[in-house]
């Protein structure tokens, strides 16, 4: 039974389509017709839906709304995720980046690096990748690249990631962030590889330290 459910809980279910292409109330009915299909698979009780990719507070507030209606009663439980006003946690959108925020810091630690001199580049820019990027930047960290769904930005000297989440969020791509060095999706594996790889002597031993 505990193999059973392990394997239930790694299932995902999602819809095929382009959340950036549909207006708000096309994405409601969406949500609302997927919930209404899942009603008798979801609940307190039996598998709770949490936010993942495209989704964030409001798509599981149409979730558990289109829940309690069938339910004909108020359903807090049957989703995570929500705004706080409808039983959300506070904290909760925030929780991952700064679980990565907490790994990093005691990674340093261990290896005897400062923020300051310690270069980070972020695979997203999210509720996770986003989040974990400007908690490190406020901690001090020097983030020296940061990718989207279409490609990433690269700035040896350290990013501004205030500024650069706030121009993702009015452009929905880093594509034209003149504050930083742009590249494609293709090109993403030889940013990473600048950032990274120019003393891989070091980098083989820090991951001998980890196997230890």
């Amino acid at each position: 039974m505990r193999g059973r459910e392990r394997s239930v809980r790694r299932r995902k279910g999602g819809i095929i389509c382009d959340p950036a292409q549909m207006s708000l109330g096309e994405l409601e009915r969406m949500t609302r017709r997927y919930a209404s299909e899942l009603l008798d698979f979801i609940g307190p009780e039996k598998d709770v839906p949490a936010p993942d990719m495209n989704t964030n507070e409001q798509t599981m507030a149409w979730i558990m709304d289109t829940y309690s209606m069938h339910a004909r009663h108020t359903v807090n439980a049957v989703v995570t995720g929500k705004p706080i006003d409808l039983g959300g946690s506070r904290g909760r959108r925030e929780a991952t980046g700064r679980g990565l925020l907490i790994v990093v810091s005691e990674a340093a630690k261990r290896f005897k690096m400062t923020p300051a001199t310690t270069r980070v580049v972020v695979q997203g820019s999210g509720n996770v990748g986003g989040v974990a990027a400007l908690l490190l930047y406020e901690a001090g960290f020097k983030i020296v690249g940061m990718s989207d769904v279409h490609g990433g930005i690269h700035d040896p000297k350290g990013i501004d990631i205030p500024a650069a989440l706030k121009y993702l969020q009015a452009t929905r791509s880093f594509e034209g962030y003149g504050a930083a060095e742009y590249v494609t999706n293709s090109s993403c594996s030889n940013l990473i590889a600048r950032c990274w790889c120019r003393r891989p002597q070091k980098i083989k031993s820090l991951r001998k330290t980890l196997k230890e």
